[in-house]
């Protein structure tokens, strides 16, 4: 019995390290999500896992998703007027932070941290709805070591995050 376990811990442990987890040629796929009364269009992936369960994130707490990328999104209130108020609010570890795109928009802001490293990868925009309400994105993806396709996946990351369009009111 200890054997067969043994055996099927180490079959699950080489499918989950396995697994493709570049998704840079991937096409995008428009997604509505409506939370909190607005409703927004975000372009995700194909095939991207999702638990299907919250809404507006695309994420799994399968290890064997552990290195795919992240979507998550949400309704904000808008307490930062000032991109560097922004980057240190969304980004807490400033001494390891590397942000290689720091936008202010009319809308919002975008910021990417990308550390030297090239282990990971985290793209955000903040894009106002009003005065009072925004939408936030947050695009990461993390590998044990070296991101395959780097630049790729920095680029499609920012462009999950940057697809954001909230709908008209009704």
């Amino acid at each position: 019995m200890f054997w067969r376990m043994k055996r099927i811990v180490c079959l699950v442990l080489l499918a989950a390290c396995s697994k493709d987890t570049d998704y840079t040629g991937k096409p995008l796929e428009p997604k509505t999500v409506t939370l909190e009364g607005v409703t927004y269009t975000i372009n995700i992936p194909k095939d991207l896992p999702n638990n299907g369960k919250t809404l507006g994130a695309w994420s799994t707490y399968k290890v064997e998703d552990d290195h795919v990328p992240k979507v998550f999104t949400m309704v904000t209130s808008v307490p930062q007027k000032d991109i560097d108020a922004f980057a240190k609010w969304k980004l807490l570890n400033d001494d390891k932070m590397n942000l290689v795109r720091k936008e202010t928009r009319a809308d919002g802001f975008a910021i990417t941290d990308a550390p030297v490293d090239k282990h990971r990868i985290e793209a955000i925009t903040l894009k106002r709805i009003d005065d009072k309400k925004a939408i936030e994105c947050n695009a990461v993806q993390v590998g044990d070591g070296e991101l395959k396709n780097y630049d790729a996946t920095k680029k499609m990351l920012e462009a999950i995050c940057d697809s954001i369009t909230v709908a008209a009111p009704k």
